[in-house]
């Protein structure tokens, strides 16, 4: 059968038969098609039973069970398969065939079983750490990008990105959803409490994790107290950092790190991103507002700004594309840290360095992203008491930089009345 299959392609292509070429590519697509056609009546009902029995063993079994048998066995019966197609039609290293495309295009619609089969599981799954673990099982499929030497060499033969697509993008999709479930408990339904920006007198029991947050986020504070350790803080433990800062946001932290290696499509990462700044914002703004008067201290403005440049830093170091870069914003925050080790500073010190922290005037940020005049005036958006405008979360980057602008204005203006205070009361003692 190969040998005129052979010549069939070969009359296909073959520049002195142009004129014959729609017609002899009919004939071809019609072998292929009646071959495909014989295979999938021959094939559908077998695997509907082998897919009937690997339900009853995997009964009960976790989604990364369940998904790593049916991987295995669809795995097999492409390469079964595709062995079984080469000795009818002969493989050309030719694009120009098409016959690699051909059969890998049916691969697809004979493993709509297994797509139909997952589905339910997937959609039903609401462990993070499964859904996690399933997608694992693909990235081997997913580490080079489309049409380099290096994915060429990788799929020769069979296009196992292409065929498991779907589940991937179902995995990734349910994933994704919970994540932003998760976060959405975490910051926007979250009621802060009086206590929740203050480190002294604080009852560390209310900072317990439940079974589920345990793992994520003891992993997730190993990795953010090494980072710590390197900017030379004071915080040597992680009990330090539950304490430190909000652990809504340290609970939303930790999930994007979780899935940071996991998510294939950047896209649904950077979204989720998005998210965590967007509503991260409008839960500290929250707990930060329960804050009035007297109660409003220089402290309270430290921690607050504190939490803001962690969100800012975390999410930098996730390398996710966002609009808060120093040489953008105007503001140097190159020596906050240094700050926020100590709670207790002279005012002299205070008042000199916050005024460093002030973003200048600049005759050339009329293009800069940072400019917001056109989004409102300069005095609104340094006044704490005006409210902060609410961009939304495709201009979560830029929503941040407005809110680190307005505490750093109020801890400047703090600081300044306290000195002011202080000079006239030493005047009036001389």
């Amino acid at each position: 059968v190969r040998e005129p299959i052979q010549e069939l392609i070969n009359h296909c292509y073959d520049s002195n038969l142009t004129k014959y070429r729609d017609e002899l590519e009919s004939i071809l697509k019609d072998c292929y098609n009646t071959y495909f056609d014989v295979r999938s009546k021959l094939l559908f009902s077998i695997i509907w039973s082998q897919l009937d029995d690997l339900i009853m063993k995997q009964k009960g079994a976790d989604l990364v069970s369940f998904i790593r048998s049916m991987k295995s066995y669809f795995q097999d019966l492409c390469q079964n398969e595709y062995k079984l197609f080469v000795e009818f039609f002969p493989i050309s290293n030719s694009k120009e065939t098409g016959t690699k495309d051909v059969v890998n295009v049916w691969f697809i619609k004979l493993c709509e079983p297994l797509y139909n089969t997952t589905t339910n599981n997937i959609l039903r799954e609401q462990n993070i750490n499964q859904l996690c673990d399933s997608i694992i099982l693909f990235q081997p499929f997913y580490e080079f990008e489309e049409g380099s030497e290096e994915y060429v060499r990788q799929f020769n033969d069979i296009y196992y990105d292409k065929i498991f697509d779907p589940i991937v993008n179902k995995l990734q999709n349910q994933l994704a959803r919970r994540c932003k479930f998760l976060i959405t408990n975490n910051l926007i339904e979250y009621k802060p409490t009086i206590n929740d920006l203050m480190i002294s007198n604080y009852d560390t029991s209310k900072k317990t994790m439940t079974d589920s947050d345990t793992e994520m986020l003891n992993a997730y504070l190993d990795t953010l107290l090494q980072r710590l350790s390197v900017d030379k803080t004071k915080i040597e433990s992680k009990d330090m950092i539950l304490i430190t800062y909000y652990t809504p946001l340290l609970r939303s932290l930790s999930l994007l790190f979780k899935i940071y290696d996991i998510l294939i499509d950047p896209k649904l990462f950077d979204e989720l991103s998005y998210y965590v700044i967007h509503s991260g914002i409008q839960s500290l703004r929250r707990a930060y507002d329960l804050y009035r008067g007297s109660s409003n201290t220089l402290d309270t403005k430290l921690i607050y700004l504190g939490n803001l440049l962690l969100l800012r830093d975390e999410i930098q170091n996730l390398n996710v594309s966002s609009d808060f870069d120093e040489s953008n914003s105007q503001l140097n925050f190159s020596a906050v840290g240094t700050l926020i080790k100590s709670i207790k500073w002279s005012n002299a010190t205070l008042f000199s360095f916050a005024k460093g922290l002030v973003p200048g005037r600049s005759d050339d940020n009329s293009n800069n992203i940072t400019n917001t005049r056109r989004h409102g005036s300069m005095a609104s958006l340094h006044s704490e008491s005006s409210q902060p405008r609410h961009l939304g979360e495709k201009n979560s980057g830029l929503e941040l930089i407005q809110e680190l602008r307005r505490i750093i204005k109020a801890i400047t203006e703090s600081t300044g009345s306290s000195i002011i205070d202080n000079t006239l009361s030493t005047n009036t003692i001389s």
